[in-house]
């Protein structure tokens, strides 16, 4: 779209390439990242696009205020039989843009999952969209490092039987997500839900029973993993999504 110019484009880290940010495009795009991710770090440095410090706590009240948002740009699950889509993979900041954007495009991707908690949107909120069906963006695994390993392993240590955990992304978290196998009764309210976090859910070391903020369900904002966590949080009742001003 070489018609469009002065265009503010805001979000978190995204993954696969950032063409929106390239040399060609960003004198009529600007990128502006509160989450600066790898695809991004080249463009922030040169120049060309740019990064908002701010709590990931506070980004929703910006939309609601100070920075009012024309167009929401989200991939949602299709309709259901109550003509409800579904944010899916991503409640985060999305939830804030369609509450309070003026208008909301969509793509509605056959294969997003549909996703518990505060996620759904109506059809009739959604201005255009188009439709599609296609694999979403599998963050690859981290391999850690021994130093990695090592931090992890003094991390876990710390985290009592009944503890509730808050994860967020990068090989120390999973480092100590994995030395979690023998905890007893482990809840989970976290920014994001990774691939970590299965084999503590499948083998029953986290229960939520003694959380006192939703209590009996794993809580997050965003998922970042594979297809197999993908299909882990596809209509889950145990799992719920919340904006992370929630989270």
């Amino acid at each position: 779209r070489r018609d469009l110019d002065a265009v503010h484009l805001y979000h978190l880290h995204t993954g696969g390439p950032a063409s929106f940010a390239d040399p060609d495009v960003s004198p009529r795009i600007r990128s502006v990242s509160f989450f600066v991710g790898p695809h991004l770090r080249e463009a922030v440095a040169e120049g060309r696009a740019d990064f908002m410090p701010v709590f990931l706590s506070d980004i929703p009240s910006l939309f609601a205020t100070s920075l009012r948002l024309d167009v929401a740009l989200v991939q949602v699950a299709p309709p259901d039989r109550h003509g409800m889509c579904s944010l899916g993979t991503s409640v985060d900041i999305a939830r804030a843009a369609v509450d309070h954007a003026h208008i909301v495009l969509a793509e509605i991707n056959d294969q997003m999952p549909r996703t518990h908690g505060n996620t759904a949107i109506p059809l009739s909120r959604i201005h255009a969209f188009v439709h599609t069906n296609r694999p979403l963006h599998a963050a690859p695994p981290i391999v850690p490092t021994e130093i990695d390993r090592a931090i992890g392993e003094r991390v876990a240590a710390l985290v009592e039987d009944g503890a509730t955990l808050q994860a967020g992304i990068g090989a120390i978290p999973d480092a100590v997500l994995a030395r979690l196998g023998n905890r007893l009764e482990l809840g989970l309210h976290t920014e994001m839900f990774s691939d970590g976090m299965i084999p503590l859910l499948e083998n029953g070391v986290i229960t939520n029973t003694h959380k006192s903020v939703h209590p009996g369900r794993s809580v997050t904002s965003f998922v970042s993993g594979s297809q197999r966590l993908f299909d882990l949080v596809n209509d889950n009742p145990s799992i719920e999504f919340h904006g992370c001003d929630r989270t």
